[in-house]
């Protein structure tokens, strides 16, 4: 009988056979081969050597959660605050490899620029001297990924609403991330956790800004490769030097769209087919592959720019999050009067003679279609069939229209004007009251100055808290830029006296303290923006504009004699100012 030779993990004890040389576990590299003479006992979660240990003086790591392609993800606990955080360590057998290193400090890098409520935010960086490992210290956040949701759903997709919550929020988060210089390269639903925060479900949190690059960085990859997922890489990426910009992220966004809404993405299959397809093939439109009343053409419009060709003609992600907003503000309103309608009582309507008519069932084929995982992957670009791309143009963008805002107030005040006189006439007009039409517009007038003080009163409070939002937004970064300087001079400065750590660990633990402080009150502060608001209350004044100059016109085409002639014959030339169309007064509203 032969005995199988293996080696064994010095850490957690479990032995592999001789040809693999680090743990699978925990990354240490494994002993020398030695014999299997004995049982090996089995594994227990508690068996991890690295369970119990304290990073960076403060986070003792509690629990195992799992491994990527560079580092061990662990669960933590602040030892002072008794919070829980995620810490990352590199795996051991990366720790000489100079790209993976590089790699793994470029993520803490492009963390800590961002701070945005729907990004897992980076809390400290180092070298810890305990375990030996390169560390990153994380928000940890329970929850699962948009591609599990997905999966998980009965239709194997998500409802038009729900998926258009997600990834405004999405956007939102990539803004931000472009605003600060970084941009993500790997945008996809594995990427994006949900999780409940003030008993909101499907909160986002985009994760993994491990192949991240600040804007004008140097690639880490080698030449002539690219880091992504296959699925969602932008065309750009493909031709040429691959120039990484912020629009290749805005692609992924609207392959997004397709992966929630249709549940896949419009290009999938073998690597080779799939980098084709995206260089040479226009993506279907979102209605084209599911005809969903539910989606509004403006959502299939904004998708079919995120997917053009050429990333000069893509909208920006701030351009983009605008229209997401509108676009899901006016799905919620068509959606609540719909509810609205099937709460009508049951009314007993006259019976019609219909003729019986024999419909043929519409057949439907069940389909399974398999959602895998899509791992991020680097790969060559050197057998890529780039003879078959076509020439990317770049046309300039058509300039935005001047505001009218100065316009609109003018003809806001002029219109105040002539009904305060309209209404002054009527009443010497017509002694007894008004006719039914002036009352019924007189009444629309006071509806709409009702709207305009009750929603001017919202967005008074919702910029009041957005301004306290900024504020505590911004002192969370400082407070976390100050944390990440005293941690790395705790590590750098060997000229520190045990003393003057004790003091430092001090100083640190109160800026941790104030940290979590900022973090509740900027959390608990709603992250909606106020244009939907200003666009409901410039509707309801259009309204209230149309209404006060139909009611001047019906004064003015009244019969009128004697004093109030001339009183009449003013208001119709001041009207008849309004009237002249080079003026700009509320469209439709003074048309004779």
């Amino acid at each position: 009988m032969s005995v199988e030779r293996v080696r064994k993990c010095p850490e957690c004890g479990r032995s592999y056979p001789i040809k693999v040389l680090y743990c699978r576990t925990d990354g240490c590299q494994l002993g020398d081969p030695g014999d299997e003479s004995k049982e090996e006992p089995k594994l227990t979660p508690g068996r991890d050597q690295l369970i119990g240990r304290t990073v960076a003086r403060r986070f003792v790591l509690t629990e195992y959660l799992g491994s990527g392609a560079t580092g061990l993800v662990y669960r933590a606990v602040h030892k002072a605050l008794d919070r829980e955080m995620a810490v990352k360590l590199l795996k051991r057998e990366l720790m000489w490899d100079e790209r993976s290193l590089l790699r793994f400090f470029r993520e803490a890098k492009t963390c800590s620029a961002v701070d945005h409520p729907n990004i897992v935010y980076l809390y400290d960086f180092g070298h810890d001297d305990t375990t030996g490992l390169p560390y990153l210290v994380m928000e940890f956040v329970s929850g699962k990924t948009l591609h599990q949701a997905i999966h998980d759903s009965p239709s194997g997709n998500l409802p038009v609403e729900r998926a258009l919550s997600i990834l405004v929020q999405v956007c939102h988060a990539i803004e931000h991330a472009h605003n600060r210089g970084v941009i993500h390269r790997d945008v996809k639903p594995e990427n994006i956790l949900l999780t409940e925060r003030d008993g909101k479900a499907d909160w986002v949190k985009v994760l993994d800004f491990g192949v991240a690059r600040m804007v004008g960085e140097p690639p880490v990859t080698g030449h002539g490769q690219i880091s992504g997922t296959a699925e969602f890489i932008a065309p750009e990426l493909l031709i040429g030097d691959g120039q990484v910009t912020p629009a290749g992220d805005l692609y992924a966004l609207g392959i997004l769209f397709h992966d929630a809404i249709v549940g896949r993405p419009p290009f999938s299959g073998k690597l080779e087919v799939v980098l084709h397809q995206h260089m040479t093939v226009h993506p279907p439109r979102l209605l084209a592959r599911y005809a969903d009343p539910m989606i509004p053409p403006q959502l299939d419009d904004l998708v079919a720019r995120l997917l053009l060709k050429d990333p000069q003609q893509r909208p920006t992600a701030a351009q983009t999050s605008r229209e997401l907003e509108q676009i899901l503000t006016n799905l919620v309103e068509r959606m609540s009067v719909q509810g609205a309608l099937q709460e009508q009582p049951t009314q007993l309507l006259q019976m019609l003679e219909r003729p019986t008519q024999a419909l043929m069932p519409i057949e439907r084929k069940t389909t399974v279609v398999e959602r895998p995982a899509r791992p991020t992957q680097v790969v060559g670009r050197e057998n890529w069939p780039t003879q078959l791309i076509p020439q990317l143009s770049s046309q300039p963008k058509p300039e935005s229209a001047p505001s009218s805002k100065p316009e609109l107030a003018d003809a806001d005040r002029m219109a105040r004007e002539l009904f305060a006189q309209g209404v002054e006439l009527a009443d010497r007009i017509c002694t007894g009251s008004w006719p039914t039409a002036l009352k019924n517009l007189g009444s629309k007038v006071a509806d709409c100055y009702k709207q305009e003080v009750e929603l001017s009163e919202k967005l008074f409070l919702l910029e009041k808290l957005l301004a306290d939002k900024a504020a505590a937004s911004e002192q969370h970064n400082e407070l976390r830029q100050q944390i990440l300087g005293l941690s790395e001079r705790l590590q750098i400065d060997a000229s520190l006296s045990e003393e003057d750590r004790k003091q430092l660990l001090s100083e640190l633990e109160q800026k941790e303290k104030a940290f979590f402080e900022a973090e509740t009150r900027w959390r608990r502060l709603p992250p909606t923006s106020p244009e939907s608001l200003r666009r409901r209350i410039a509707d309801v004044r259009r309204d209230r504009v149309r209404a006060q100059i139909l009611f001047v016109r019906l004064i003015v085409e009244m019969p009128t004699s004697g004093s109030l002639l001339a009183q009449r014959d003013q208001l119709a030339l001041r009207l008849a100012e309004i009237d002249n169309p080079k003026r700009s007064g509320p469209q439709g509203a003074v048309t004779k």
